[in-house]
């Protein structure tokens, strides 16, 4: 059933949490960072959690400053006990520059809850260092989307959004993080199985199971993550280190459209559009918010741009169709636009 109140109730989305999983119910701790309070969820699991701060002297005290840590950052994550139990922490307050900047607070906060829980529940979202980093992630973004499509139906444009964000941080930020997060490749597969796919009426452990499928099959490994993470670090310099005017976007330009990387293009090309017409938000990275440009670049070089970009988008699209039509021969490729030196536009 889809939820149309604007406002976020944590207490009952915890409780829900335990109601759909069952098996886990008594071993979730969930806290709100933005109050740096518990938020009770199941009585047996408050019980566990009152024993263990009873058992270990300082307890009470890291447990607090690790709250205050993450409210100071505005920041959500999940950390495993040493019971087989999760402890459970969502910033419910405002998040300018997070996850989803342009969703309503309900969708926002449900989203990053699932997410969390979605390492949980998932055979392959939970964080293992002996395997793939990139695809524990990928199942939790998979998890959350598929739960709210299953609250909020499926023309909220959440899941696009999402999976252009994913793509914006692993162009344009540095760290580990970025790369472990990115998604992209198993959201763009998720969209397009939809419409084959009943999802509103998947019970809650038939979610988690097609979530890890779906992150499974199409989460590419985390070395080719990094690599593709690594082409766009001259472009990720100059935004660090706050480079004003349009330099920065044409190196990003020179690395989207001077290459023959198809996964350089597919990731990059959208988020190069995105900034050149000023449809990006800044980023935040802890406490840190990265500057992006938001009014459109105008001129004969950036109209080029914007050429290029649909001409080898339509190249694509059509060497996509000849692997399925042999018979029909593929066009020659576009002509390339080289950025021309800082500061003319045209």
């Amino acid at each position: 059933m889809k939820e149309n109140s604007q406002a976020f109730n944590y207490p009952a989305a915890a409780m829900g949490i335990c109601r759909d999983f069952p098996e886990v119910a008594t071993d979730l701790y969930f806290f709100d960072t933005a109050r740096k309070a518990y938020v009770p969820s199941h009585p047996v699991a408050a019980r566990r959690l009152d024993t263990i701060a009873q058992a270990q002297e300082n307890f009470s005290r890291q447990l607090a400053e690790f709250m205050q840590k993450l409210h100071g950052d505005k920041s959500s994550c999940v950390l495993a006990g040493t019971q087989n139990d999760h402890f459970i922490f969502l910033y419910n307050g405002p998040q300018n520059g997070g996850l989803l900047p342009h969703a309503p607070h309900e969708q926002r906060m449900h989203f990053i809850l699932d997410h969390e829980i979605g390492h949980i529940v998932t055979s392959t979202g939970k964080p293992d260092k002996t395997k793939s980093a990139t695809l524990h992630e990928a199942t939790a973004d998979v998890f959350a989307s598929l739960r709210h499509i299953q609250r909020f139906g499926r023309k909220t444009g959440a899941i696009e959004d999402l999976l252009l964000q994913r793509a914006q941080r692993l162009v344009s930020l540095h760290g580990p993080r970025h790369p472990e997060h990115f998604s992209s490749f198993a959201l763009e597969k998720l969209l397009e199985k939809l419409p084959a796919t009943d999802v509103e009426y998947l019970t809650p452990r038939q979610t988690a199971a097609l979530a890890s499928r779906i992150a499974g099959e199409h989460t590419p490994a985390d070395f080719i993550v990094q690599k593709l993470s690594k082409a766009f670090i001259p472009f990720k310099d100059m935004l660090a280190a706050g480079t004003g005017g349009d330099d920065p976007y044409r190196v990003l330009a020179a690395i989207v459209l001077g290459g023959t990387d198809k996964d350089i293009f597919k990731w990059g090309a959208p988020v190069l559009r995105g900034y050149i017409d000023g449809r990006l938000g800044d980023m935040r990275v802890g406490k840190e918010y990265i500057r992006v440009n938001t009014a459109p670049f105008d001129g004969s070089y950036w109209n080029a741009v914007r050429r290029q970009i649909t001409e080898k988008e339509f190249t694509a699209n059509r060497d996509n169709m000849t692997r399925t039509n042999p018979a029909e021969t593929p066009p020659a490729p576009a002509a390339k636009i080289s950025p021309s030196p800082s500061g003319q536009n045209g």
